[in-house]
């Protein structure tokens, strides 16, 4: 809604009438694009995770060099990362008895007072 170029009103006033943050307001400096092999390599990696959604960026790592591509955990968990992909795994079950008093505290106040 603020409009940069406005000669009448500047960046400062339109967002106080606005009432929003200057620093909300900011422009992008640089919008980043991936490189087109990063973006090839980001088809792949969505192809192996449909078929293995139990790979995480190791095993992914290895299943892409294992086909000639090199490349390094470090770029695959970047990319995983931006792509919103991770491993499905049991997580931590925190509705065990041991765990309770660290999940819900608030209810321990609410009983004791």
């Amino acid at each position: 809604m603020v409009e940069r170029d406005n000669a009448a009103i500047t960046v400062k006033r339109q967002a106080d009438l606005l009432s929003v943050n200057r620093t909300s307001v900011h422009r992008p400096d640089k919008v980043h694009r991936e490189s087109e092999e990063n973006v090839q390599i980001m088809h792949r990696i969505d192809e192996i995770y449909m078929k293995h959604p139990y790979f995480g960026y190791r095993r992914m790592t290895w299943f892409l060099q294992e086909q000639g591509l090199e490349i390094n955990r470090k770029r695959v968990r970047r990319l995983m990362k931006l792509m919103g992909l991770e491993a499905i795994y049991l997580k931590p079950n925190l509705s065990k008895r041991l765990y309770a008093q660290y999940t819900r505290p608030y209810l321990l106040r609410v009983l004791h007072d």
